[in-house]
């Protein structure tokens, strides 16, 4: 679980301009971001990718973030959406039986 009390401050210097407190915000969700995208992608792409693409964009959407407390879950659906992306942009498995 996310400690959230303890991510809005470094959420408010993000908010403010703060390239240092969004380093500290990724590196602390970094590891629960890989594990969602581990579940969320199927076998064989990488999850790494995902979570990467999310982070960039969540830095670029942050200010639009109305709810401090939502980031983890307004993350979490960033990760979605890029995994989605992702699994998507796969050529389909064909068989040859």
């Amino acid at each position: 679980m996310i400690a959230r009390i303890a991510l809005n401050p470094l959420i408010e210097h993000a908010l403010a301009g703060d390239a240092g407190a969004w380093r500290q915000l990724a590196e602390r969700l970094y590891p629960w971001a890989l594990r969602l995208a581990r579940r969320r992608l199927p076998r064989g792409l990488d999850p790494e990718d995902a979570v990467q693409e999310a982070f960039l964009t969540a830095y670029q959407k942050l200010p639009g973030l109305r709810a401090r407390e939502a980031l983890p879950a307004w993350l979490a659906a960033i990760i979605g959406s890029h995994c989605l992306r992702l699994a998507m942009s796969q050529p389909p498995e064909s068989s040859l039986e």
